[in-house]
């Protein structure tokens, strides 16, 4: 799952590989929370940096690999 156009916030696109669609609205949820911070906060992300997204869990952020389009 990944969001589209978020350069137009001044912000990266994210993805997670979810383990099925029931996943959908808990990731898109998950992604609005995170950009909404971003937004607000005016933080940075990049790669290898592990951000916080609930009481005891984090993600640990990389680019796209080269057999990932983006």
């Amino acid at each position: 799952m990944r969001t589209y156009g978020v350069y137009h916030l001044g912000q990266p696109d994210l993805a997670l590989l979810a383990d099925g669609h029931d996943q959908g609205q808990q990731t898109m949820d998950m992604f609005s929370n995170i950009l909404s911070y971003l937004i607000e906060s005016k933080a940075q992300i990049a790669a290898d940096h592990t951000m916080q997204i609930g009481e005891n869990a984090y993600l640990r952020l990389r680019l796209p690999q080269e057999n990932e389009y983006f």
